[in-house]
Formats: C-alpha cells, structure tokens, sequence
C-alpha cells in the first residue's frame, strides 16, 4: 500500500508534523509521523494522519515516463541506496517511535461521560456570552423598496424582476413569516446542571471532519 505524503497542524502553524510518501507491507504495516515542532504532539484516535493509493493505479509506471524522466528516477534511487548503505541516518537528531492508546478524543466527549470536577470554579453567571440580534422584520408591502435591482438594467427588465418577485413573494421572509416557531423543546442534562461560560477551543482535525 502506498501512503501520500501529508503535512497538518493541531490548530498551531509553529508545530507541523507528518509523514512523507510511504509504502506499507503486510509485513510491517508502521506508519512513521515525524514531528518538527519542539514539543511532542498527540495524535487522536482516529485521526487522519494520509491518505492511502493502490501504487498500481496511483503512481507512473516507469513505461509511461521519458527517457530522461527514468534517468532522474534511477539516479534519486541510487543516491538514497548509498545514503543508507554509508549510515548517512545515524547523523540524524534523533528520532523517536511512541505508541500511545487513548478512548477519549476529545472535552466533549469527556463532559459527557465523567463526572463534574468537584474543585472546578462556580461557572460565570450570565451563561455563554453571546450576542442577540434584533429580528430583521420586513413587511410584504417594502418587498420591493426593501430588495436593491440592479441599476445596469433596462426599465422594462426592472419591471419584469419586480413581477417575478411579487408572484413568488413567499419565498422570502416576510412580516415574521420565517424563523418563528412557537414550540418549546426539552434538551436532556446532566441532574443539577447550570449555565457553563467557556471560551471558545479548537477541536481536533478529526472532529473537525465530524463537525
């Protein structure tokens, strides 16, 4: 199996880390990410780490390459065989391999299975600080005042536009029509919850994918 290279960051440009274009036997099926921040990362569970091919189908064939395109290839080949053939990577930094194992991926998914911390500070009072907008109420009678029409129109395509507007009126929101539900919805907590403020966080690349 080959893996395409794949460079990504946990929310943080200074702390990229990734893999470089990789094949994977049956064998050995180990995937090496290097890190080239300073400090180490973590790598949720889940997490995308490549994206992998069928190297048949994906990578050029040496007989659909040029001439000259062999030769380079040939070259890069033997340049990297004597590379490691002198232990050109015994003067590399250094290098680690970790494993690590982890259930939990993410603060959502610990608010929800374990218990409150008993020594964390009261919440702010006021809850989530967020800002209301006022209801941008339009009347059925301003449609027409209240949409701009182009002025780079003729007269009688204005009037056509306004036709057209007027007979689908409904497909706006007018006088309140849209965004007014009068129902009431029960959301499920935990017993004895209150209003939690928190500043906003980034989620993980894979709860990204999720949200």
């Amino acid at each position: 199996m080959y893996v395409e290279r794949y460079i990504q960051t946990n929310g943080n440009f200074d702390e990229p880390f990734g893999i470089a274009d990789t094949f994977i036997s049956r064998l050995r099926p180990v995937l090496h990410v290097a890190n080239f921040s300073k400090a180490p990362i973590t790598i949720a569970q889940g997490q995308l780490l490549g994206h992998a091919r069928n190297p048949s189908k994906w990578l050029t064939k040496s007989s659909e390459m040029s001439p000259n395109q062999n030769n380079a290839v040939q070259a890069h080949c033997s340049f990297v065989r004597k590379l490691i053939q002198q232990g050109s990577h015994k003067h590399l930094t250094s290098s680690h391999t970790v494993r690590s194992e982890s259930e939990i991926t993410s603060k959502a998914h610990r608010n929800i299975i374990e218990p409150d911390d008993p020594l964390a500070e009261d919440p702010i009072e006021g809850g989530p600080k967020t800002a209301e907008t006022g209801i941008d109420f339009v009347s059925s009678e301003k449609l027409l005042s209240e949409v701009h029409i182009s002025t780079d129109l003729t007269q009688e395509q204005q009037q056509k536009i306004e036709e057209v507007m007027i007979q689908n009126q409904r497909a706006f929101g007018l006088d309140g029509r849209l965004g007014n539900y009068e129902a009431k919805v029960d959301i499920s907590m935990k017993p004895g919850t209150k209003p939690i403020s928190l500043p906003p966080y980034s989620a993980s690349p894979a709860n990204r994918e999720v949200i």
